[in-house]
Order: structure tokens, then C-alpha cells, then sequence
């Protein structure tokens, strides 16, 4: 019965429900079938765009868009996925002038703002960036994704009690929000608030409990706090988690060497499991120096000071 329907708006419905729910090669194919029969709905390209942004084909995402836009040339959300694609593109310069646009033609527009916050993060431009977020926690004071992202600004340019505190107020909207309790212990520990870093790690776990970082960085607190027995099994419990966490495994091999009950043995045999997993799959790799293995030739020494 779909296919002889020639209604081109249960079409697109039918498209945001299958975009709803992953399904985007049946995404583009209801939304290509209503596009064929009425071409002039904005609203029709900007779900073509986003299906095919979310499957890697960002050129034709970007055509789609530039068509959305095309038709309805005030069209704040195409400007905005725009930006996304460009983003995704690398183009940060494109993805840019597009929120531009897209805050331009609504200028309370939560999501446009935090996307050039991001971008702006990208380039490095962190003055800029946190500009932006602030903004946004002024503008919508439950955009949740801003303060994340303030946070995560904040604590890269060392404003750590802002950082802190914009991480509290991300959780305070969110209170089970595992990525911000995990920045907010990385922030803490860096402040040198072990106690509290630990806290925040251990509700991270408890509310995501397979994420191998936040046990390596609690086992870094507890390190920090000589509690060596107890960063030892944290780090070991990232290794159950992933056995490829390559910073789990070396700082189980520092955390060892000071545990009274761990001797010189088991040191060494988990410094060969760490050698055998990471070193041993780059032996292929490795090239020999092309030097002149002549044993008469003269020898050249630098001194570097």
C-alpha cells in the first residue's frame, strides 16, 4: 500500500519516524519518494540532509541542505546542520559563517550558539568559545549541553572553579549524568581535592560502570592519597573492562611497584603482558636507522645544552 501512496507529506512522516529510530537508508528512500512528488518543501531536503550526514555521505548531506535553504532561504535549522556537516568536514571556517547565519535569522537559537562554541573550541579559539557558552546558560538557563561545554572550556584554559562550578550546574539539571561527574573528578583531582574527585568518579560508576577511563583516573586519587591497594584494583578493574586501555595498564605497572604485597616477580610479569600487547604488534613497524654501519667511518657528536 506505501508504494502507491502518492501523498508526499505521510511520506515524510513516515521518513522522520524511520529517522527517529536509526533507520536512514528507509530515511532516504520515503524522503527521496516525497521529494519526487512536491521538490519545493524545505523541510523535506533538511531530512534528506540529516539522513545522509548521520550515514558519512556529507556532500550530498550538504547539497540537500543548500536546497532546504534555496527554498526557504530563512531557514535557521538547514544553516545549522549545514554548520554540522561542514564541522564534520573539517571546514570549520564554512561551519561557522553557517551558525552565524543560522543565529542571525533566530538569534535566541540554543543550538546554533553551543555548535559555534564548539567549533570555536576546535580552532583554538577558547576566549571566544566560552564567550559563547556563557551566553547561551544566560540566554537558556536548562540547556544542559552548555554547561557541559563550559565546563570543558573552562578547565582547559585553567579556570578551574568556574569549571567546577559549571560542571554542578550541568549535573543539577542532569543529576545522572555520568560525563559531567567524570569531568568534574578530573577537575577536582587537578585542584588537588582528592577526596571530592573520588566522590565524583564513584558516581559516574555507579550511574555508567563500564567506562575504563573513570577507573584509571580514581585509581590516579587514590594513588595520590596512598591508598595503593585500592588504585590497584581500580586500575585492574579498567583492564577487566578493556584489556586494550593502554593508560589503565601503565598505571597499574607505576601503582605496583609500591604495593607491599606485590613483588618483583608479578611486577615483571605484567610489565611482559604490557610489552606483549602493545609493543610486540609494533615490531613490524619499526625501522632500523639508515646510518652507515661501516666500523672505520668517522663519528659526528652534538652536545645539546
Amino acid at each position: 500500500m506505501l508504494h502507491d501512496s502518492q501523498d508526499a507529506e505521510a511520506l515524510y512522516l513516515l521518513s522522520i519516524i524511520a529517522y527517529q529510530s536509526g533507520r536512514y537508508e528507509m530515511t532516504i528512500d520515503l524522503i527521496t519518494r516525497a521529494i519526487e512528488i512536491d521538490s519545493n518543501q524545505a523541510p523535506f531536503f533538511l531530512n534528506l540532509g540529516s539522513a545522509l550526514q548521520e550515514q558519512g555521505r556529507l556532500e550530498e548531506s550538504i547539497q540537500a541542505y543548500h536546497k532546504a535553504i534555496e527554498i526557504q532561504p530563512n531557514y535557521a535549522a538547514a544553516y545549522n546542520n549545514l554548520g554540522l556537516a561542514f564541522k564534520e568536514q573539517g571546514k570549520l571556517e564554512e561551519s561557522i559563517q553557517a551558525y552565524h547565519k543560522a543565529i542571525e535569522i533566530q538569534p535566541r537559537y540554543a543550538d546554533a550558539y553551543n555548535n559555534l562554541g564548539l567549533a570555536f573550541k576546535e580552532q583554538g579559539k577558547l576566549e571566544e568559545s566560552t564567550l559563547i557558552f556563557y551566553k547561551v546558560t544566560q540566554n537558556h538557563p536548562q540547556f544542559l549541553a552548555a554547561y557541559y561545554n563550559l565546563g570543558n572550556v573552562l578547565q582547559e584554559r585553567g579556570r578551574l572553579e568556574e569549571s567546577i562550578q559549571a560542571y554542578h550546574k550541568a549535573i543539577e539539571i542532569q543529576p545522572n549524568y555520568a560525563a559531567a561527574y567524570y569531568n568534574l573528578g578530573n577537575v577536582l583531582q587537578e585542584r588537588g581535592k582528592l577526596e571530592e574527585s573520588i566522590q565524583a568518579y564513584h558516581k559516574a560508576i555507579e550511574i555508567q560502570p563500564n567506562d575504563p577511563r573513570v577507573y584509571s583516573n580514581l585509581g590516579n586519587s587514590l594513588q595520590t592519597q596512598g591508598r595503593i591497594v585500592d588504585a590497584v584494583n581500580s586500575f585492574r578493574q579498567s583492564l577487566i573492562i578493556n584489556p586494550n586501555f593502554i593508560e589503565g595498564h601503565s598505571n597499574l605497572i607505576f601503582a605496583q611497584d609500591f604495593h607491599l604485597d606485590i613483588g618483583l616477580q608479578e611486577q615483571q610479569i605484567e610489565r611482559q603482558k604490557w610489552n606483549q600487547r602493545f609493543i610486540l604488534p609494533l615490531a613490524n613497524s619499526i625501522q632500523s636507522h639508515p646510518n652507515d654501519r661501516n666500523p672505520e667511518r668517522r663519528i659526528r657528536i652534538g652536545y645539546v645544552s
